[in-house]
C-alpha cells in the first residue's frame, strides 16, 4: 500500500537519468532533504552543482517520515551535556534552533506549499523512570533559556492527547509539522530555478580520486568529473564503505488512521513521540486522519504485517472505535551508532553526512546548508564547528554481541539499542 504522503503529494518532478559524461564543481549524491538543501544552497551561491539520486527524489526517509519538524537532537540535551560538556551542548542546541528556523524561512521565502504549521510537540513518558528523565531534560532547557518548554502531568497529557497511556510529558511549543514530500519537491524546484542540475535514476556505484578531481561512475558506466563531492545517502550505504558501522540502516512502520466522525480526540493535537520500547509517534494530518508510527520487527516487515502497530493504537486509544487504516508503509532510516548525526570530511574535498536517527526533518536541511558552505569554501559558525569537531563513533556488531567485563553502562545501553535496531533490519 502506498504511503499517505505519496497519495497526497500533488505535482511532482520527473527527473531523467544522466546519459552522457558530465562535469561540475560539486557533485551531490543523494536526493533527500540533505542533498536537496545542499544543491539549493550551492546553486544560490553561484556554484555549478549537480545532484544524483539512484531512484527519485525523497524516495527514502525524507519522503516517508512522520512529518515532525523538531528542535533538538536524537540524544537528549542532558545526555549531550554529560558526554561533551555544557558549552558544546548549548552550541548544538542553538544549531538545532537554526535548523528549524531555516526550514521555516525556506518555506516562506520559496513559497513551498507543504502544509507547514506550528503544532507544538510532546515527548510522552511511558514510565515513572521516563518522567524523571524528561523532567531533567525540561530543567536543562529552562536553565538555558528555552522558555517555551513546559511540563505536562498525566492529567494534562490525557486531556491534550486524548489518552491516559502516559504518565507525563515534555511539551515544546516551538515545533512544527509539514508534508515531507511536498517540502522535498519545493526544495527541488527552488534548486532547479537557481541553476542546479538534478538527475534521477542515476545510482553512483564507484568513486575514485583523480587529483585534483573526483571521478564518479554510474551503474550504466557514465562518468562524472567533479572538483568536490558531497555524499548524502544516509541509510542507503555504499558497499564496503567507511560509513558501514557508523550508520546502521533500520526500518520503521507507519499507518494512516481515519477516525470516525465523533472520535473525541483533540483537534489541536500536538505532534507526539514517546519513550516506549517501540518508539511510537503520531500527529494529526487531516481533521479526520492521524499518522501513527513505530518500530517494526524484521519478520512482520517481510510479511507486510501491520497488526502489531494497529493493536498498539487500539491500546492507546481504546475509546476510538470503528477506525479505518487507509495507508500502511515502511521506510528505512539511518541509525547513528552514537545516536548523533554527523558531518565528516572523509577525504580532501569529499564530505559525508548522515545518521539522523529518526530526527532529521529539520537537521538534514541545516546539514545541507552547512555542507554547501564547506564545499564552496565558506566559513562556518562556532555552533557548526562544535558539530564538526565531534568524533563519529564506529561499532563492530561482533563487539556488541560479546561485551567484555570492562563494558560500561553506556556500552551496554548502546548494545541494547543496537540489538533493537538490528532486529528491525
Amino acid at each position: 500500500m502506498a504511503s499517505f504522503w505519496a497519495d497526497a503529494e500533488g505535482p511532482t518532478l520527473a527527473l531523467t537519468p544522466l546519459k552522457d559524461t558530465h562535469e561540475c564543481e560539486v557533485a551531490v549524491v543523494g536526493g533527500g532533504f540533505t542533498g536537496l538543501s545542499c544543491a539549493y544552497h550551492l546553486a544560490q551561491a553561484g556554484v555549478a552543482v549537480s545532484l544524483f539520486e539512484a531512484r527519485q527524489l525523497a524516495s527514502g526517509a525524507s519522503g516517508q517520515n512522520g512529518g515532525q519538524v523538531l528542535l533538538g537532537w536524537p540524544c537528549d540535551m542532558t545526555a549531550l551535556a554529560e558526554r561533551w560538556g555544557d558549552e558544546v551542548a548549548v552550541k548544538l542546541w542553538r544549531l538545532s534552533q537554526s535548523a528549524v528556523e531555516r526550514v521555516r524561512r525556506l518555506v516562506r521565502e520559496e513559497a513551498i506549499s507543504c502544509q507547514f504549521r506550528r503544532t507544538g510537540h510532546v515527548d510522552a513518558a511511558y514510565s515513572e523512570a521516563d518522567v524523571e528523565h524528561l523532567q531533567r531534560e525540561w530543567r536543562w532547557l529552562r536553565d538555558h533559556g528555552h522558555e517555551t518548554a513546559q511540563w505536562w502531568d498525566a492529567d494534562a497529557i490525557a486531556r491534550r492527547l486524548g489518552t491516559s497511556y502516559y504518565r507525563g510529558g515534555l511539551f515544546d511549543a516551538e515545533a512544527y509539522a509539514f508534508h515531507p514530500r511536498q517540502y522535498a519537491w519545493g526544495l527541488a524546484r527552488s534548486a532547479l530555478k537557481r541553476g542546479a542540475h538534478l538527475f534521477g535514476g542515476t545510482p553512483i556505484v564507484r568513486v575514485r580520486p583523480s587529483s585534483p578531481h573526483y571521478i564518479l561512475e554510474t551503474a550504466s558506466g557514465v562518468r562524472i568529473h567533479a572538483q568536490r563531492l558531497v555524499w548524502a545517502t544516509n541509510a542507503y550505504l555504499p558497499a564496503a564503505h567507511w560509513l558501514r558501522g557508523r550508520i546502521l540502516p533500520r526500518y520503521g512502520a507507519q499507518i494512516a488512521v481515519k477516525l470516525p466522525r465523533e472520535s473525541a480526540l483533540p483537534l489541536d493535537l500536538p505532534t507526539v513521540a514517546d519513550t516506549t520500547p517501540e518508539f511510537h509517534y503520531f500527529s494529526r494530518v487531516l481533521p479526520d486522519t492521524i499518522i501513527f508510527g513505530g518500530r517494526m520487527d524484521t519478520q512482520a516487515r517481510r510479511r507486510g504485517e501491520f497488526s502489531a502497530l494497529v493493536a498498539q493504537w487500539r491500546r492507546m486509544f481504546p475509546q476510538v472505535t470503528d477506525i479505518q487504516v487507509t495507508h500502511q508503509w515502511t521506510g528505512r532510516l539511518g541509525l547513528s551508532f552514537d545516536f548523533m548525526p554527523h558531518i565528516v570530511e572523509y577525504a580532501p574535498g569529499w564530505w559525508v553526512a548522515g545518521g539522523y536517527t529518526g530526527h532529521g526533518a529539520a537537521l538534514s536541511t541545516e546539514f545541507g546548508a552547512l555542507l554547501a558552505t564547506l564545499a564552496s569554501g565558506g566559513s562556518i559558525s562556532d555552533d557548526a564547528a562544535a558539530l564538526l569537531n565531534l568524533p563519529w563513533g564506529h561499532v563492530s556488531v561482533k563487539r556488541h554481541w560479546a561485551l567484555g567485563p570492562r563494558a560500561t553502562i553506556r556500552d551496554m545501553t548502546h548494545a541494547v539499542l543496537l540489538q533493537r535496531a538490528l532486529g528491525a533490519w
